[in-house]
């Protein structure tokens, strides 16, 4: 199934943009009749109208400090979807807080699933299994082991001291004899099998504009192809097509300056190799000696040559390795990107 995505920009808690690292994730369920996602996500074409206009896209939705990384629930066609509403490394506002603290600053992934009556064993059997789908996804793309910690609801989080007291999904799910340990086991299990959600990527390309855009760009900075002037404006000009086509080129996949399906996968599946400590060093010098270990005493093994970009894995006395295993370079000759 498709992970769509319709951020909330307007509420506060994305304007805030707290960084995370994320390390599991956070199950939540919405103790409203209302399996809508036109309830919390505005229309994007395929939910439908909210005519109260209550949506969550709003600076406070109902008065109050609240959002989520994603929804579960109907479309406008009664099938079920998900839609993430968050960048998943900044912070959520789901979790309000507990005795030790709150999972809101743990790094989890929160997600609502949009009850109806509980009373319907399809809808829940497919919001289930949703649920489950992601749960493995995050796991496979961030590397955290699924656990009792770093998988759980909100209720089981109230009862770790880092959540508020709440009963979700605990309430809804012992109706049809599951736990989270099922979650759990069946999460650990589709991770094992195969990748469990195949994300729906924007088809952006010259003149599009948007967060999309901005995200791109930011992505492309990271992995050393750098628009020339270094923006990230959310605008799709003549030099964000070129590091595109740069990108293209370098990866030897389809080159045509359109971020479509081929160059979305080509990279993500190059952030995925880079962790929260690596960063991305270009050499600034004409020629730098690559050397076995840290230091100038050190034999060199190789060279590498201005403007090419390295990622960084560890750093010691000025020097940084190389997550190739080529050896040690001196950091006073290069720029991070």
């Amino acid at each position: 199934m498709d992970l769509r995505k319709q951020i909330l920009t307007k509420n506060n808690c994305y304007k805030a943009g707290v960084k995370q690292e994320v390390k599991g994730v956070l199950w939540h369920s919405t103790g409203a009749k209302n399996p809508k996602l036109s309830r919390y996500v505005p229309d994007d074409g395929n939910l439908g109208p909210n005519r109260y206009n209550n949506h969550w896209d709003q600076p406070k939705p109902g008065n109050r400090n609240v959002c989520v990384h994603a929804f579960i629930g109907k479309d406008k066609n009664g099938d079920v979807q998900i839609y993430q509403t968050l960048p998943f490394d900044i912070e959520a506002w789901g979790s309000g807080k507990g005795t030790k603290g709150s999972a809101n600053e743990m790094g989890y992934v929160q997600f609502e699933i949009c009850e109806d009556d509980l009373k319907d064993p399809k809808y829940f059997a497919e919001v289930y299994k949703l649920g489950v789908e992601f749960t493995a996804y995050l796991a496979k793309i961030y590397g955290f082991k699924i656990t009792n910690t770093s998988v759980l609801d909100h209720s089981g989080a109230h009862k770790l001291g880092i959540a508020s007291n709440h009963g979700d999904v605990m309430h809804w799910f012992k109706l049809y004899g599951k736990t989270m340990d099922d979650v759990r086991k069946d999460a650990q299990a589709l991770l094992l099998e195969k990748p469990a959600i195949k994300p729906s990527y924007p088809a952006l390309k010259y003149g599009s504009k948007g967060e999309d855009v901005k995200t791109l760009q930011a992505n492309l900075i990271k992995l050393g192809f750098s628009p020339a002037d270094g923006k990230v404006d959310g605008s799709y000009g003549v030099l964000t097509r070129a590091a595109v086509v740069k990108y293209q080129k370098a990866r030897r996949i389809l080159v045509d300056g359109k971020a479509g399906p081929q160059t979305h996968a080509s990279i993500e599946k190059d952030l995925e190799k880079i962790s929260e400590k690596d960063f991305l060093a270009r050499i600034t010098a004409d020629a730098l000696n690559v050397r076995k270990g840290p230091g100038v005493k050190n034999p060199v093994r190789t060279v590498v040559r201005k403007n090419e970009v390295f990622t960084i894995v560890d750093e010691e006395a000025g020097w940084g390795k190389l997550k190739s295993g080529a050896g040690w370079i001196s950091l006073d000759f290069t720029e991070r990107v």
